[in-house]
């Protein structure tokens, strides 16, 4: 969970300042995107191994998790939304980047707890 909070406060940075330090700052610019990276990544592991799905697009999952009540279906396209920009985060111009950041960050977030509070048997 350390790792998650230590990604979290990366993403907030971005939140902090204005566009115009965004754009301009390219470490705080970097960081902010690797921490969208490495929390994606952190919560496809999560998915793997709670729910022993192998190998999968994290987007992808979200059916399963909606099927097995784990996310609410009316959350399903708001994930599907954000996973697909951070996927796709290299090639979102700056500008897209910087208005989504609070969203991606809140819904990751969500998608996180919800998959590491499920109890698998």
């Amino acid at each position: 969970m350390e790792n998650f909070w230590m990604y979290y406060r990366g993403i907030e940075k971005g939140t902090k300042v204005t566009y115009d330090e965004f754009i301009s700052d390219h470490s705080l610019k970097s960081e902010v995107l690797n921490s969208i990276k490495n929390m994606y990544n952190l919560i496809r592991q999560e998915v793997k191994k709670r729910f022993g799905i192998g190998e999968i697009r994290l987007s992808d999952a979200i059916w399963e998790l909606a099927k097995r009540k784990i996310i609410k279906s009316e959350l399903i396209q708001e994930y599907l939304d954000v996973l697909e920009a951070v996927e796709k985060i290299d090639m979102i111009d700056d500008f897209t980047i910087y208005t989504m950041l609070v969203r991606i960050m809140e819904d990751l977030e969500e998608l996180y707890f919800s998959v590491i509070k499920f109890k698998t048997d």
